[in-house]
């Protein structure tokens, strides 16, 4: 019981309502948008989401992701400094991504310009947000975070369901209140303990210091699209876009273990970091067991749920022609399940500077994608995707076991750190 207090006072059990939040706006979001919009346009507003969610998770491997690790443990102007610098390189990014994600939708899908423009004003807000999520996760103010996020949800499934009520949704204005949602939540907090200081002396050394450890985040998270995201693109293109928005719509439905598993993912790694530094490799490995082993039981137990209940789900929470696709649900919640595990060994492997054994992994998968997606896909259409990334989960399982195994002994993680 004592331990259960501590972790509580600890911000643990903030974290974890703070990802319930964040995920139950996305839940809401996506099953308004899909009871009110066409399926077809409930596939267009997925695919804008997709990319968003490509583009900025490539910011985020630069800045972001390494600003939860190596933000851990600064002070004073050395905090003031290290932010300051990410907010300068954040702001840099995400605008270059977010114009070569315009490109993208404007090759490949949509000459729509009005949706174009909004994606700009998604794509930077939307990482706003999360830069003062991380400032906040590794300065240990989960309550900020959580104040922020409820401020950011609030405001977007109020916005979402007025318009709604007064059948005017459309996918344009669906963004815009996301984009809106995302502003309103970065007025809080947005750079954790530190104060902004224009000061462009050692710039330089802050971003090669970035990128030695970004790099291998960026690198992951470009072949972590082609194993996964990708499959959205081939359904749309492949199949239609109805499908690759049933696709989403079942993924939706399983990413509400998300609650859990990256609510305790993100409590942990800033935790599993501290620890790591002062109490050494013994620590560190029990912390990252025991916080496996939660989210596995957890994700394993509600993943058979969903499967028995997909059909009624899938008619209840988003569209009636969705149901026709609960076959794939049952295949999706096998990759779920691989994911509980994959999520930690990641996070534990970037705890220990290791970013490296993530990007081995997802190139692998990225490569065997390339090779299994087209006949999939072609052969047994959803479903086919959906077992793809069965074995993309399983193909970074294999490369994380072995990591953990070989490269995370005692000297190995000594010298990462020191």
């Amino acid at each position: 019981m004592s331990k259960v207090i501590k972790w509580i006072k600890s911000g643990g059990a903030i974290s974890l309502m703070d990802q319930a939040v964040s995920s139950l706006g996305n839940f809401l979001t996506a099953m308004m948008l899909a009871k009110s919009l066409t399926p077809s346009d409930f596939g267009v507003y997925t695919l804008i989401n997709t990319t968003m969610l490509v583009t900025n998770g490539l910011a985020a491997a630069l800045v972001i992701m390494p600003l939860r690790v190596l933000g851990v443990g600064l002070a004073g102007k050395r905090l003031d400094l290290y932010v300051s610098h990410r907010i300068i390189f954040q702001f840099i990014i995400t605008s270059l991504l977010a114009a070569a994600g315009i490109a993208f939708l404007y090759v490949e899908y949509t000459h729509d310009n009005s949706l174009l423009l909004t994606y700009i004003v998604y794509s930077i807000l939307g990482q706003l947000q999360e830069f003062g999520r991380a400032c906040n996760a590794s300065h240990f103010k989960w309550m900020t975070l959580f104040v922020s996020d409820i401020l950011s949800v609030t405001t977007r499934v109020a916005l979402l369901a007025a318009m709604v009520w007064g059948g005017a949704l459309d996918v344009v204005s669906a963004i815009l209140i996301c984009s809106l949602g995302y502003a309103v939540g970065s007025l809080i907090g947005s750079t954790g303990k530190a104060r902004f200081i224009l000061e462009f002396k050692n710039v330089r050394k802050s971003w090669f210091e970035n990128w030695r450890f970004g790099k291998w985040l960026m690198f992951e998270s470009a072949v972590y699209t082609v194993s996964t995201q990708v499959y959205f693109y081939l359904i749309a293109s492949w199949v239609d876009i109805e499908s690759a928005g049933a696709f989403g719509a079942a993924q939706v439905l399983l990413n509400m273990l998300n609650v859990v598993m990256l609510g305790l993912v993100n409590y942990a790694v800033p935790v599993a970091r501290k620890r790591l530094l002062e109490n050494g490799q013994a620590a560190w490995k029990q912390w990252w067991r025991l916080i496996g082993s939660v989210i596995f039981i957890i994700n394993f137990t509600a993943c058979i749920l969903i499967s028995i209940f997909a059909v009624r789900l899938l008619s209840m929470l988003f569209q009636p022609t969705f149901s026709q696709y609960a076959y794939i649900v049952p295949i999706l919640a096998c990759a779920m399940v691989l994911t509980s595990l994959t999520t930690v060994m990641s996070a534990a492997l970037r705890t220990a500077e290791l970013p490296q054994a993530g990007f081995a992994a997802k190139l692998i998968s990225a490569v065997l994608t390339l090779v299994i997606a087209h006949p999939l896909i072609m052969s047994l259409n959803v479903a086919g995707a959906a077992i793809g990334m069965i074995v993309t989960q399983l193909c970074w399982l294999l490369v994380y076991v072995y990591s953990l195994k070989e490269r995370v002994g005692p000297r190995q993680l000594y010298s990462s750190t020191s």
